[in-house]
């Protein structure tokens, strides 16, 4: 337990040296540090313990820290099974049953993850090696991608993780695209009224484009979002408090999506009728 509590500090002090302790997801910013160190706990320990190869991505634990971690964990494993000099429980395994045990799972699970780096794409493997943050690897998604769709996803991300290194960016891409996508909506489906309250003022410096992309379903998600008590901040609220963290506020579970398309019905009913006057 000593040995996890000290290495999951190690983790979080790494991370926040590099400014990279903020969770991508686009959270409440009131249930930001306490979503935040609960995904890392969990990402931290499951990943250490299952080799979970996904977590080496940029977002969770980091490619470079993950394979650093995975030797640490076999070699503190196999450390602990061959120094152990405590009383062993009576009708348990013996201490020589628990060194063969651990010997065989630390030689699988080191052999799985060299099975894996040798099957894996070359061009996939350098993923387990790089030091890349989860900043900089939105900013490279974003950077990479080349369909528009693609490249709004940027906008479901945690904004403060992002934004320093490719708001700029972002704005220009948007000036040349905006427009457009107001002026053909059948033909940009995917640019919906959701997508329309993702987009932060910010990054629209055209005042009469903000004020077109405005529309009142967008205002009215936006203030629905502005509102929301999400169920998913509710739970890290109690997680959080269970183990003594301040979450520095409350959050219910409203603001459901039903309600939200019944205020978008009654302002749509509203709008018809005003029409018809």
């Amino acid at each position: 337990m000593v040995l996890l509590t000290v290495e999951f500090l190690v983790f979080l002090s790494w991370k926040i040296f590099r400014n990279d302790f903020e969770y991508w997801l686009d959270l409440e910013e009131k249930s930001l540090f306490a979503g935040s160190l609960l995904i890392r706990l969990i990402v931290k320990v499951v990943g250490d313990w299952g080799a979970v190869v996904q977590f080496r991505h940029d977002n969770e634990i980091g490619g470079a820290y993950f394979t650093i971690t995975l030797v640490v964990t076999i070699g503190a494993a196999l450390g602990a099974a061959f120094t152990y000099e405590g009383p062993m429980v009576e009708g348990g395994f013996s201490k020589g049953n628990i060194q063969q045990i651990v010997l065989v799972a630390s030689v699988s699970l080191a052999a799985s993850f060299c099975t894996v780096l040798a099957l894996a794409p070359k061009k996939q493997r350098g993923s387990f090696f790089t030091w890349t943050t989860c900043s900089q690897g939105l900013a490279n998604t974003f950077r990479m991608q080349t369909i528009d769709q693609h490249k709004f996803n940027i906008f479901r991300c945690n904004q403060r993780k992002w934004r320093n290194i490719a708001g700029e960016e972002v704005t220009e891409w948007l000036d040349n695209k905006l427009e457009y996508w107001l002026d053909h909506p059948d033909e940009i489906e995917w640019f919906t009224d959701y997508n329309k309250s993702l987009i932060p003022s910010w990054a629209v410096k055209k005042p009469w484009l903000m004020k077109r992309l405005h529309n009142k379903k967008v205002k009215l998600l936006i203030k629905q979002k502005a509102n929301s008590k999400g169920a998913l901040s509710a739970v890290f609220e109690k997680r959080a408090t269970a183990v003594g963290l301040n979450p520095r506020g409350s959050f219910g579970a409203g603001g459901t999506f039903k309600g939200l398309k019944r205020a978008i019905e009654i302002e749509d009913d509203n709008s018809d009728e005003s029409e018809d006057d």
